[in-house]
This record gives C-alpha cells, structure tokens and sequence, in this order.
C-alpha cells in the first residue's frame, strides 16, 4: 500500500467515524464503512477503481436518506406538516434509485413539489396581512357616531371589502400562475404553524377570522 492509498484509507476512517459519532447519519456511517474497508482490502489503489462508482453512489444515497431523516424529524417537532412533505417523498422514493442520474431526478422532482406546496400554503399567510385592516373595520362598525355619519361609514367599508376581494382573486390568479392546481383552503389559515405567527388571544383571532373569510369572500 503505498502513501496515496494509505491517505485514502485514513480520510475514509475519519470520514466513517465522524457520521458514526454525530448519530444523525447511521446510513452514512455504514455507507463510509463500507468506502473504508473496501480500500483498506486492496493491495493497490488500482484494485479500487472498478468498486469505486458503487461505493461512492451508496454514500450519496445514504448522505440523501440520512439528511432527509433528520430533517422531518425536526418540521414535525415544529408542526410544519408541508415542509416535510420533501423529506417524507425522499425517505419513500430514495431507496428506490438504481444510479446517480436517477437519484438526483428523485431530489428535483421532490424539491420542485415542495416548493410549489409551500408557496401554496404561505399564500394563506394573506389573513396575518389583513389583521390590521379587519381591525380599522371593526372599529368603524363598533364606533359610536352620529346617525347621519354611519351611512359613510358603511360605504367605505363596503368599498374596501370590494377591493379586498377583487385583489385576492388577482392574487390567486398569479398564484395559479406558478401553481395551476392551487386553490385556497379557508380551514388551513388558522393551523399551528400559521397561528405561532399570530400574537393575539384565541378570541381576538377568532373574531378577525370570521371577519375575514367576509372580507377576502372566502
């Protein structure tokens, strides 16, 4: 074995034990293993090339699997049920990949979905915009004034609910631009991962919910 070879050797032990220490690449660990004992047996260096592409196709699966683990364990700690549709599709879909152009085929194909589904999911982040908005309607509507004033006020506030609704449907038409299939779920506004971003009392929310799905005609 000489120098080259025994510098391989040593950079794939330190590389095995790094991920077996982590706990977070189990399938890197082995895959790097495997790198490592398979140089370590030959007696040359050129005994390795025919092993190699195999070997090295196996560490970037598993490097792909154990990212995907670990990253979907954390967006359902968060509750960010989108956000780990790409690892969940990963996890399912990686194992079945036979070569390298096909695994990054399954990366694309499931980074493109999970774009496209996010996107879709923070539009409905439209009603943390409008807080501000339903709240300077509930005023007028709340607001004691004279008789002769309330007829203004009910036009205004009419006006501003068409134009609330006529936006959105511009919004959701450039939305569908991107995404042809999008379309808006009123019953995913208030989920935990959009309500976190709320600083108001359930009651408060609940009020400017139903004032909402008036406002946006939704």
């Amino acid at each position: 074995m000489d120098a080259r070879h025994e510098e391989y050797v040593a950079y794939y032990r330190a590389r095995m034990e790094r991920r077996a220490e982590s706990g977070l690449y189990p399938e890197s660990a082995a895959a790097a293993e495997a790198m490592h004992d398979a140089l370590a047996g030959c007696a040359r260096l050129e005994e390795f090339r025919e092993r190699a592409p195999a070997l090295a196709f196996a560490c970037e699966k598993a490097r792909v699997l154990d990212q995907a683990r670990a990253r979907l364990a954390v967006w359902q700690e968060l509750g960010e049920d989108v956000r780990a549709l790409e690892e969940a599709q990963l996890i399912r879909e990686v194992p079945a990949a036979k070569d390298a152009a096909e695994l990054h085929a399954i990366v694309r194909r499931a980074s493109k979905a999970a774009r496209e589904a996010i996107t879709v999911d923070e539009f409905h982040r439209v009603f943390i915009d409008d807080l501000e908005q339903l709240e300077e309607l509930e005023v007028l509507e709340r607001a004691e004034i004279p008789a002769r004033w309330k007829a203004q006020d009910r036009a205004y506030a009419e006006r501003e609910v068409a134009k609330a609704r006529e936006d959105f449907q511009e919004k959701m038409a450039r939305l569908r631009e991107h995404v042809a299939d999008a379309r808006f779920d009123v019953d995913v506004v208030p989920a935990p991962r959009h309500r976190r971003l709320m600083p108001f009392p359930d009651a408060v929310l609940q009020r400017r919910f139903a004032a909402f799905r008036h406002y946006r005609g939704v």
